[in-house]
């Protein structure tokens, strides 16, 4: 079995391995004890962390969804602003034509 910290683990089998050829039962079990708690550890050290960084992960989620939010807030004021100008081109070129009808109905 393979753990996040091959090293400390490594070393235990190798001191259990020692342990066992020369018959030093003591040793051997204690070894396979401290690799057991050392996998332990890294374990809990896992599940501690995702809990600890999980208030993170929702705060940049919420974060990111209010940039996302004011992004598409000022992409629909820069519409509304563009069809207001050509609400506005359209009336004025209305105007001119009007205007020019007029004129022209005037001098005939």
């Amino acid at each position: 079995m393979s753990n996040n910290t091959p090293l400390p683990s490594s070393f235990d089998n190798d001191k259990a391995s020692v342990a066992m050829r020369k018959g030093d039962h003591h040793t051997t079990n204690r070894m396979f004890r401290a690799r057991i708690y050392g996998q332990g550890f890294t374990l809990l050290a896992i599940v501690a962390g995702s809990y600890y960084y999980q208030h993170d992960r929702d705060k940049r989620k919420e974060f990111e969804g209010k940039v996302a939010e004011k992004k598409a807030t000022e992409k629909r004021d820069a519409w509304i602003r563009e069809l207001e100008a050509r609400d506005r081109e359209d009336q004025e070129y209305k105007a001119q034509m009007r205007a020019a009808r007029e004129a022209a109905e005037r001098r005939s």
